[in-house]
Protein backbone atom coordinates (compact mmCIF):
# COMPACT_ATOMS: atom_id res chain seq x y z
CA UNK A 1 0.00 0.00 0.00
CA UNK A 2 1.32 3.66 -1.12
CA UNK A 3 0.28 6.95 -0.65
CA UNK A 4 0.02 10.23 -2.58
CA UNK A 5 -0.69 13.55 -1.39
CA UNK A 6 -2.05 16.98 -3.29
CA UNK A 7 0.22 19.88 -2.89
CA UNK A 8 -0.74 21.89 -0.67
CA UNK A 9 0.49 24.85 -2.34
CA UNK A 10 -2.02 24.23 -5.47
CA UNK A 11 -2.20 27.37 -7.90
CA UNK A 12 -5.99 28.91 -8.92
CA UNK A 13 -7.00 29.17 -5.26
CA UNK A 14 -7.59 25.34 -5.05
CA UNK A 15 -6.21 23.51 -1.76
CA UNK A 16 -6.10 19.89 -1.44
CA UNK A 17 -4.78 18.22 1.60
CA UNK A 18 -5.46 14.76 0.99
CA UNK A 19 -3.44 11.93 1.67
CA UNK A 20 -5.40 8.71 -0.33
CA UNK A 21 -4.84 5.23 0.47
CA UNK A 22 -5.40 2.67 -1.86
CA UNK A 23 -6.00 -1.48 -2.25
CA UNK A 24 -7.60 -2.38 -5.57
CA UNK A 25 -7.22 -5.73 -7.33
CA UNK A 26 -4.12 -4.94 -9.90
CA UNK A 27 -4.07 -5.29 -13.83
CA UNK A 28 -3.22 -8.23 -15.32
CA UNK A 29 -0.97 -6.25 -18.06
CA UNK A 30 2.15 -4.40 -17.40
CA UNK A 31 3.48 -1.38 -18.25
CA UNK A 32 6.35 1.10 -18.18
CA UNK A 33 5.32 4.39 -16.67
CA UNK A 34 2.33 2.42 -14.59
CA UNK A 35 -0.49 4.96 -12.55
CA UNK A 36 -0.82 2.63 -9.82
CA UNK A 37 -0.07 5.81 -7.36
CA UNK A 38 -2.23 8.03 -8.59
CA UNK A 39 -4.96 6.13 -9.75
CA UNK A 40 -7.18 7.03 -6.68
CA UNK A 41 -6.78 10.63 -6.97
CA UNK A 42 -8.02 10.30 -10.73
CA UNK A 43 -10.98 8.77 -9.72
CA UNK A 44 -11.22 11.05 -6.74
CA UNK A 45 -11.10 14.07 -9.32
CA UNK A 46 -13.22 12.69 -12.38
CA UNK A 47 -16.45 14.67 -13.14
CA UNK A 48 -19.31 13.46 -10.87
CA UNK A 49 -21.56 12.68 -14.19
CA UNK A 50 -20.19 11.44 -17.51
CA UNK A 51 -21.79 8.61 -20.07
CA UNK A 52 -18.67 8.05 -21.82
CA UNK A 53 -15.11 7.43 -20.46
CA UNK A 54 -12.38 8.08 -22.70
CA UNK A 55 -8.48 7.03 -22.48
CA UNK A 56 -6.55 7.19 -25.32
CA UNK A 57 -2.71 6.36 -23.47
CA UNK A 58 -4.49 3.25 -21.38
CA UNK A 59 -1.27 1.51 -21.12
CA UNK A 60 -2.13 -1.33 -18.57
CA UNK A 61 -5.06 -0.09 -17.86
CA UNK A 62 -4.25 0.73 -14.09
CA UNK A 63 -6.34 3.63 -14.04
CA UNK A 64 -9.50 2.39 -16.46
CA UNK A 65 -10.01 -0.55 -14.01
CA UNK A 66 -9.88 1.35 -10.84
CA UNK A 67 -12.57 3.80 -11.97
CA UNK A 68 -15.09 1.32 -11.53
CA UNK A 69 -17.41 2.41 -14.61
CA UNK A 70 -21.39 1.78 -14.19
CA UNK A 71 -22.20 -0.84 -16.64
CA UNK A 72 -24.31 2.06 -18.59
CA UNK A 73 -21.42 4.01 -19.37
CA UNK A 74 -19.18 3.54 -22.60
CA UNK A 75 -15.66 3.25 -22.47
CA UNK A 76 -13.11 3.89 -25.06
CA UNK A 77 -9.62 2.81 -24.53
CA UNK A 78 -6.74 2.83 -26.62
CA UNK A 79 -2.80 2.43 -27.07
CA UNK A 80 -0.09 2.49 -29.84
CA UNK A 81 1.39 -0.46 -28.91
CA UNK A 82 -0.29 -2.99 -31.18
CA UNK A 83 0.79 -5.81 -28.79
CA UNK A 84 -0.75 -4.02 -25.62
CA UNK A 85 -3.91 -4.03 -27.37
CA UNK A 86 -4.00 -7.44 -28.64
CA UNK A 87 -3.63 -8.22 -24.87
CA UNK A 88 -6.59 -6.03 -23.61
CA UNK A 89 -8.52 -7.46 -26.98
CA UNK A 90 -8.11 -10.84 -26.00
CA UNK A 91 -9.33 -10.31 -22.07
CA UNK A 92 -12.04 -8.46 -23.73
CA UNK A 93 -12.98 -11.76 -25.25
CA UNK A 94 -12.90 -13.89 -22.06
CA UNK A 95 -10.95 -17.01 -23.66
CA UNK A 96 -11.42 -19.75 -21.60
CA UNK A 97 -9.36 -20.71 -18.98
CA UNK A 98 -8.84 -24.82 -20.27
CA UNK A 99 -5.31 -25.61 -19.99
CA UNK A 100 -4.22 -22.97 -17.07
CA UNK A 101 -2.88 -25.70 -15.06
CA UNK A 102 0.50 -25.38 -17.17
CA UNK A 103 1.39 -21.59 -15.98
CA UNK A 104 0.72 -23.08 -12.48
CA UNK A 105 4.42 -22.26 -10.69
CA UNK A 106 6.29 -21.62 -13.45
CA UNK A 107 10.64 -21.48 -12.76
CA UNK A 108 12.58 -18.82 -14.04
CA UNK A 109 13.53 -21.52 -17.04
CA UNK A 110 10.01 -22.77 -17.84
CA UNK A 111 9.09 -18.56 -17.90
CA UNK A 112 12.21 -17.82 -20.27
CA UNK A 113 10.93 -20.95 -22.40
CA UNK A 114 7.35 -19.45 -22.89
CA UNK A 115 8.64 -16.15 -23.76
CA UNK A 116 11.65 -16.98 -26.11
CA UNK A 117 10.47 -20.26 -26.83
CA UNK A 118 8.24 -21.37 -29.72
CA UNK A 119 5.68 -18.92 -29.64
CA UNK A 120 1.87 -20.49 -28.12
CA UNK A 121 -0.76 -21.18 -30.03
CA UNK A 122 -4.14 -19.92 -28.85
CA UNK A 123 -5.24 -16.26 -27.02
CA UNK A 124 -4.79 -18.08 -23.42
CA UNK A 125 -1.30 -19.06 -24.38
CA UNK A 126 -0.18 -15.90 -26.15
CA UNK A 127 -1.68 -13.85 -23.27
CA UNK A 128 0.73 -15.61 -21.02
CA UNK A 129 3.61 -14.95 -22.65
CA UNK A 130 2.53 -11.43 -23.43
CA UNK A 131 2.28 -11.64 -19.32
CA UNK A 132 5.19 -13.28 -18.96
CA UNK A 133 7.63 -10.70 -20.97
CA UNK A 134 6.17 -7.53 -19.95
CA UNK A 135 5.69 -8.20 -16.26
CA UNK A 136 9.22 -9.35 -16.18
CA UNK A 137 10.64 -6.40 -17.42
CA UNK A 138 12.87 -3.80 -15.76
CA UNK A 139 9.88 -1.95 -14.10
CA UNK A 140 7.77 -2.51 -16.64
CA UNK A 141 9.93 -1.36 -19.72
CA UNK A 142 9.87 -4.35 -22.28
CA UNK A 143 13.40 -4.14 -24.26
CA UNK A 144 14.11 -6.68 -27.03
CA UNK A 145 17.01 -7.91 -27.66
CA UNK A 146 18.89 -7.55 -30.73
CA UNK A 147 18.28 -11.89 -31.55
CA UNK A 148 14.04 -11.12 -31.06
CA UNK A 149 14.63 -12.97 -27.30
CA UNK A 150 13.50 -10.44 -24.21
CA UNK A 151 15.68 -10.79 -21.05
CA UNK A 152 13.70 -11.76 -18.27
CA UNK A 153 14.65 -9.60 -14.38
CA UNK A 154 11.72 -10.56 -12.75
CA UNK A 155 8.96 -13.63 -12.59
CA UNK A 156 5.73 -13.17 -12.19
CA UNK A 157 3.03 -15.75 -11.26
CA UNK A 158 1.29 -16.05 -14.43
CA UNK A 159 -1.67 -18.19 -13.07
CA UNK A 160 -2.71 -16.01 -10.39
CA UNK A 161 -3.10 -12.76 -13.25
CA UNK A 162 -4.90 -14.88 -15.71
CA UNK A 163 -7.52 -16.08 -13.25
CA UNK A 164 -8.39 -12.35 -13.21
CA UNK A 165 -9.43 -12.57 -17.06
CA UNK A 166 -13.08 -13.77 -16.55
CA UNK A 167 -14.18 -10.51 -13.97
CA UNK A 168 -12.17 -8.03 -16.19
CA UNK A 169 -13.92 -9.50 -19.51
CA UNK A 170 -17.11 -8.63 -17.41
CA UNK A 171 -16.35 -4.92 -16.69
CA UNK A 172 -15.01 -4.59 -20.40
CA UNK A 173 -18.30 -5.34 -21.67
CA UNK A 174 -19.01 -2.02 -23.06
CA UNK A 175 -15.52 -1.28 -23.63
CA UNK A 176 -14.03 -0.31 -26.97
CA UNK A 177 -10.42 -1.54 -27.51
CA UNK A 178 -8.56 0.69 -30.51
CA UNK A 179 -4.96 1.10 -31.94
CA UNK A 180 -5.26 4.74 -32.74
CA UNK A 181 -3.74 8.15 -31.52
CA UNK A 182 -5.20 10.05 -29.00
CA UNK A 183 -6.29 12.94 -31.87
CA UNK A 184 -8.40 10.13 -33.97
CA UNK A 185 -9.92 8.84 -30.63
CA UNK A 186 -10.89 12.27 -29.52
CA UNK A 187 -12.27 13.80 -32.48
CA UNK A 188 -14.22 10.37 -32.71
CA UNK A 189 -16.17 10.23 -29.52
CA UNK A 190 -15.30 13.22 -27.50
CA UNK A 191 -18.84 14.82 -26.97
CA UNK A 192 -20.90 16.68 -24.29
CA UNK A 193 -21.00 14.11 -21.37
CA UNK A 194 -17.59 12.26 -21.95
CA UNK A 195 -14.82 12.26 -19.33
CA UNK A 196 -11.50 12.31 -20.88
CA UNK A 197 -8.19 10.79 -18.80
CA UNK A 198 -5.21 11.11 -20.71
CA UNK A 199 -1.61 10.10 -19.34
CA UNK A 200 1.01 11.02 -22.77
CA UNK A 201 4.54 10.08 -22.41
CA UNK A 202 6.34 12.68 -20.40
CA UNK A 203 9.01 15.22 -21.28
CA UNK A 204 12.70 13.26 -21.52
CA UNK A 205 10.94 9.95 -21.58
CA UNK A 206 12.73 8.82 -25.38
CA UNK A 207 13.63 5.34 -25.32
CA UNK A 208 10.98 4.62 -23.00
CA UNK A 209 8.44 4.06 -25.66
CA UNK A 210 8.89 2.93 -29.53
CA UNK A 211 6.81 5.37 -31.05
CA UNK A 212 7.33 9.34 -31.69
CA UNK A 213 7.88 12.11 -29.44
CA UNK A 214 5.04 13.96 -27.99
CA UNK A 215 4.08 17.56 -29.81
CA UNK A 216 2.56 18.99 -26.42
CA UNK A 217 1.58 22.66 -28.35
CA UNK A 218 -0.45 20.28 -30.64
CA UNK A 219 -2.35 18.35 -27.76
CA UNK A 220 -2.60 21.78 -26.10
CA UNK A 221 -4.24 22.91 -29.15
CA UNK A 222 -6.50 19.53 -29.08
CA UNK A 223 -7.61 19.56 -25.66
CA UNK A 224 -8.73 23.74 -26.31
CA UNK A 225 -11.29 22.14 -28.38
CA UNK A 226 -12.79 19.43 -26.18
CA UNK A 227 -16.44 19.07 -25.82
CA UNK A 228 -16.29 17.02 -23.06
CA UNK A 229 -14.35 17.45 -19.60
CA UNK A 230 -10.41 16.14 -19.63
CA UNK A 231 -7.70 15.35 -16.77
CA UNK A 232 -4.38 14.74 -17.98
CA UNK A 233 -1.56 13.96 -15.60
CA UNK A 234 2.00 15.03 -16.96
CA UNK A 235 5.29 16.03 -15.43
CA UNK A 236 6.14 18.97 -13.93
CA UNK A 237 8.41 21.48 -15.85
CA UNK A 238 8.29 25.19 -16.79
CA UNK A 239 7.95 24.11 -20.28
CA UNK A 240 4.80 21.80 -19.61
CA UNK A 241 3.43 24.92 -17.37
CA UNK A 242 4.10 27.31 -20.06
CA UNK A 243 2.35 25.02 -22.56
CA UNK A 244 -0.99 24.07 -20.52
CA UNK A 245 -1.03 27.94 -19.15
CA UNK A 246 -5.22 28.09 -20.17
CA UNK A 247 -6.21 25.44 -17.91
CA UNK A 248 -6.76 24.51 -14.74
CA UNK A 249 -3.09 23.38 -12.97
CA UNK A 250 -3.01 21.50 -9.86
CA UNK A 251 0.49 20.16 -8.45
CA UNK A 252 0.62 16.79 -7.30
CA UNK A 253 3.56 14.40 -5.25
CA UNK A 254 3.86 10.98 -5.84
CA UNK A 255 5.32 8.81 -3.74
CA UNK A 256 6.64 5.96 -5.15
CA UNK A 257 9.20 3.28 -4.88
CA UNK A 258 12.86 2.67 -6.43
CA UNK A 259 14.98 5.46 -7.27
CA UNK A 260 14.99 5.57 -11.03
CA UNK A 261 11.92 8.69 -11.34
CA UNK A 262 12.17 8.55 -15.31
CA UNK A 263 10.80 5.03 -14.16
CA UNK A 264 8.29 5.68 -11.79
CA UNK A 265 10.25 5.58 -9.16
CA UNK A 266 10.85 8.01 -6.33
CA UNK A 267 9.28 10.68 -4.60
CA UNK A 268 8.61 13.18 -8.18
CA UNK A 269 6.48 16.17 -8.84
CA UNK A 270 3.83 16.03 -11.32
CA UNK A 271 0.48 18.05 -12.61
CA UNK A 272 -3.11 17.57 -12.89
CA UNK A 273 -4.06 19.59 -16.51
CA UNK A 274 -7.88 19.62 -16.96
CA UNK A 275 -10.67 21.82 -18.20
CA UNK A 276 -12.87 21.98 -15.06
Amino acid sequence: MNSLCWDTNSELGRIYNACVLYMTIPSILTRVGSKIPIRDLVKKNAPDDFNVYIEPFVGSGVVYLHMDLDPAVKAVISDLDPALVEAHKIIKSNPPLTGISKYENLTPEQTERLVNGRRPIGSLGKLARYTAYSSGGFSGKIAMRKDGTYPLYKFADIAKKLRRIPETAEYMKNTTVLNQDYKTVIRKYDRPGAFIYLDPPYENSDGLYEFPDMDYDEMARVLSRVKGKFLMSINDSPNIRKIFKNFFIHKVVVRGGGNDSSLGGGNRKELFVSNY
